[in-house]
């Protein structure tokens, strides 16, 4: 399984597309930590929050939270997370998709004839790929985050477990985007219609979710919700990522826990999974 994953490896890093994908990333972060970074002196120079002295109350809590220097200090140190996903996702549909576009699986089967190995190793290989990505954002994440706390002589919260639970949290979320990915080209022959499904799963963000579930609750009730379809839009995957990798809740009076994005987008790279590796056991391999 080692040399399988070493070969899957050096398939991803021969192609032009790697590097090309890497530098986009770069851009992601150094656009997402200039925005958050500004995003932060706003809050963090907030008048009313800085000198806030009345009942907290759990609305005024997650408010404190969240604007405060533990909300602040996790969305920088998971600045880019929203474009680095969706490179994961494109990387993860492209490793796969490229076996059938260039009619190279069955020289891959010839040498492993254990179908199940070969798409094991390809989560492995586009997962690690994913790992190292999150981590070298985090790395100038973090030097950007401490930068901005030394000269502005805000209160760090690096010592707080709520900020390397979101930044754990987003290691987790880019690996299982890699897993949703290698599912959606499995199930799916074609690289164009792969790469189209996967934009468009990762478009379907939270105001997109809120307003999908409320048309549709219209639509078969006649009148309008507000709990069920805060609770129901967490089903979508690009909002249980927010939700998981958040510290405060995406809506307004509905308190959505972080478990509750992580099963949700582990359920949805878990069956992906398995769905790949029953399809890819029973399809004819295209010469």
């Amino acid at each position: 399984m080692r040399r399988q994953i070493r070969a899957e490896l050096m398939k991803i890093c021969s192609v032009r597309r790697l590097w090309v994908l890497a530098g986009l990333a770069v851009l992601a972060v150094a656009g997402s930590l200039a925005v958050n970074l500004f995003q932060a002196y706003q809050m963090l120079t907030d008048l009313e929050i800085a000198t806030y002295s009345g009942p907290v109350t759990d609305e005024w809590r997650q408010i404190l939270e969240a604007y405060g220097p533990v909300g602040q200090t996790a969305e920088i140190l998971t600045s880019g997370q929203g474009l680095g996903i969706f490179l994961v996702l494109l990387l993860a549909i492209l490793t796969v998709s490229d076996e059938a576009r260039f009619h190279t699986a069955s020289m891959t089967y010839l040498f492993q004839p254990n179908r199940s190995n070969v798409l094991l190793a390809k989560t492995a290989a586009v997962s690690l790929c994913a790992a190292l990505l999150c981590v070298a954002t985090t790395a100038v994440n973090l030097v950007g985050a401490l930068i901005f706390f030394g000269n502005n002589g805000f209160g760090s919260a690096f010592a707080s477990g709520m900020v390397w639970r979101a930044v754990a949290l987003n290691l987790c979320a880019y690996i299982l985007w890699a897993m949703l990915g290698i599912g959606i080209a499995t199930v799916i022959r074609s690289q164009v219609a792969a790469a189209i499904i996967g934009t468009l799963v990762f478009m379907v963000d939270s105001p997109m979710a809120y307003q999908t579930v409320n048309s549709i609750r219209w639509l078969i009730s006649g009148e309008e919700g507000t709990f069920p379809i805060m609770a129901i839009s967490v089903a979508f995957p690009r909002v249980a990522t927010e939700v998981m990798a958040s510290t405060l809740s995406k809506f307004q009076g509905d308190p959505q826990h972080w478990w509750a994005g992580a099963l949700v987008l582990l359920g949805y790279g878990v069956t992906m999974s398995l769905i790949g590796l029953r399809v890819t056991n029973n399809r004819d391999v295209l010469r």
